[in-house]
């Protein structure tokens, strides 16, 4: 169900047919790689149903993982908090996070173009 960046890359490069796509594919690697490693990630927040205010996580430093959904518990998670590359999915929150790549400073986690909704249904 889940997988690394680096499985679905290889699941990308796999489905190159054709000559002209690999050719295509081979001249813009490059450049969709700089785009993407420059691209922000994205938290929202500050929404009615938080138990604690938007603003503790300016206090404390850190952001709190929601409990898990159903679709979640399904995917073999117990706790999530998401953050989007480049911009926010969702229209939920009034605050946005905005932080560099660099700040997971390599925290566990795991990457998926598809949301915890797609993922349950495989």
């Amino acid at each position: 169900m889940l997988r690394s960046l680096d499985e679905l890359l290889l699941e990308l490069e796999q489905s190159i047919e054709s000559d002209a796509q690999r050719a295509s594919y081979e001249a813009n690697l490059g450049t969709a790689t700089r785009v993407a490693a420059a691209l922000p990630l994205v938290h929202r927040t500050g929404h009615e149903r938080q138990v604690e205010p938007w603003h503790r996580i300016l206090y404390g430093g850190m952001l709190r993982a929601s409990d898990a959904t159903e679709e979640e518990r399904q995917c073999g998670w117990t706790r999530a908090a998401y953050f989007f590359l480049g911009s926010a999915a969702y229209p939920h929150g009034d605050i946005a996070f905005v932080l560099a790549p660099q700040a997971t400073g390599g925290f566990a986690g795991s990457f998926s173009p598809f949301d915890s909704g797609a993922l349950a249904c495989g």
